[in-house]
């Protein structure tokens, strides 16, 4: 049985767009129809990298109509939340695994505003978001190892979306299913087949030696199923 949402939401990765032309890169995406921008936040601890933060949030709101949905890479999220928050970001997930991560982080981002979410690296249990559903508006499913962009779809992502689609119905609540990580064209339709209601476009999509490509959003969005603009 296919649990294909009415609508599959794209956001293309800003760390994957050239920084220096961040504004003109943004306007093409919002032009193609992009739904949300995602904002990778890694602190160098919960994983090697180091990228954008509460500045680049605020620079960008300005910038653009489009939301900001931030994702925390980073060891303690709940000192990231209030930073974010005031910067303009619209929706935050923050890694169960985390080392500073507990339940109350999630009501402290839906406190501050922020539709509250949860992130899992590829080999953690969903049983971890289990008791969250509840509390949350998403889960975020890594569909690589986080901290770095370029890497290849794990193929096991898609039955991992299968299975928390199958945790998610008999709660009744419409808990969005993101995935982030080198979605081709090609895997966007299984993944929106599978039940995803949002996806991260990067490196393998819509972004090509840190360009947006343009029209790259309508191609996924026609890709997963839903209309063009």
């Amino acid at each position: 049985m296919l649990r294909r949402p009415a609508t599959v939401r794209i956001g293309p990765s800003l760390m994957c767009c050239d920084l220096a032309r961040v504004a003109e890169e943004v306007s093409a995406m919002e032009a193609d129809g992009a739904d949300f921008l995602h904002v990778d936040v890694m602190d160098g601890h919960f994983v090697p990298n180091i990228t954008l933060g509460e500045d680049f949030v605020r620079s960008v709101s300005l910038a653009s109509r489009l939301s900001q949905e931030v994702h925390l890479m980073v060891t303690d999220p709940d000192r990231f939340v209030e930073p974010m928050a005031r910067a303009g970001a619209k929706a935050c997930s923050a890694h169960v695994e985390a080392e500073g991560f507990t339940p109350d982080v999630v009501k402290h981002i839906a406190e501050s505003g922020m539709r509250p979410g949860v992130a899992l690296r590829p080999a953690t249990p969903l049983e971890y978001v289990g008791e969250l559903l509840d509390r949350v508006d998403q889960v975020l499913l890594m569909s690589v190892e986080p901290g770095f962009a370029g890497q290849r779809f794990l193929p096991e992502a898609l039955e991992r979306v299968w299975d928390l689609a199958d945790m998610i119905a008999p709660t009744g609540r419409a808990v969005e299913i993101k995935v982030d990580g080198g979605i081709t064209f090609e895997i966007a339709a299984k993944l929106a087949e599978a039940g995803a209601g949002a996806l991260v476009a990067g490196s393998s999509s819509v972004f090509s030696d840190h360009r947006y490509v343009p029209g790259s959003v309508r191609e996924m969005r026609a890709a997963s199923g839903g209309r063009t603009p």
